[in-house]
């Protein structure tokens, strides 16, 4: 033991272990790179992977699901510019349609079989042809991007709910095919339009559970 009265004698060590110094252990190692440094990654949005968090998004993380006003003022606008759209392909087919029966009728004072005949076809095909460029509509923009001309200007977006990407043209197809089914069903459309109000966790339509689809913010 150390005497403060006799010189010169050497410090010996307590009891106590050697704090760390240069060259010492000072403690567990700490994660460094390569080494996890805290809780596992999340895939997608903010969702551990295989899935979306059973949560209402917007408190840290994940997407934040479209307000139902967003997602019927995007109903609005794009029913309003399909509306247009297949009204200007029927008057151009039944105008067309037209001009053939009465070139025909000019000639003759009444129109011949053969122009009336072709006259009802040109106005079928224009009509066949507005319903697939409504289908078209509806599809590919989604598929592409997400979203139509409507929701592109409400500023919401669809995606899947397990990945967060824009649907596939298969799952858009299915999507609208089953908007226009509701709509045989006794209140089906008001009840498939209705259901992102009180469905939980996702805020879907009865066409996105179709197809696994949900509406954010974009």
């Amino acid at each position: 033991m150390y005497d403060p009265n006799m010189p010169n004698q050497p410090y010996q060590q307590g009891p106590y272990p050697p704090h760390g110094g240069y060259g010492q252990p000072q403690g567990p190692p700490q994660g460094g790179y390569g080494q996890p440094q805290g809780p596992p990654q999340y895939g997608g949005y903010g969702q551990p992977q295989g899935g979306y968090p059973q949560q209402q998004p917007g408190y840290g993380y994940g997407p934040q699901y479209a307000s139902w006003g967003a997602r019927l003022g995007a109903y609005l606008l794009d029913g309003l510019i399909v509306t247009l759209m297949v009204f200007a392909i029927v008057v151009v087919g039944v105008l067309a349609s037209g001009a053939i029966v009465a070139a025909s009728a000019s000639s003759t004072g009444e129109p011949s079989d053969g122009s009336v005949v072709a006259g009802v076809v040109i106005t079928i095909t224009f009509y066949v042809g507005a319903f697939i460029a409504s289908l078209f509509y509806y599809i590919s923009p989604v598929a592409k991007t997400g979203a139509t001309p409507g929701k592109k200007m409400v500023g919401i977006k669809i995606v899947k709910l397990d990945t967060g990407q824009p649907p596939s043209k298969g799952a858009a197809f299915g999507r609208i095919l089953t908007v226009v089914g509701m709509g045989f069903v006794p209140f089906g459309g008001l009840l498939d339009g209705l259901w992102p109000l009180w469905d939980e966790p996702h805020k879907q339509a009865i066409h996105d559970k179709a197809v696994g689809t949900i509406v954010i913010d974009a």
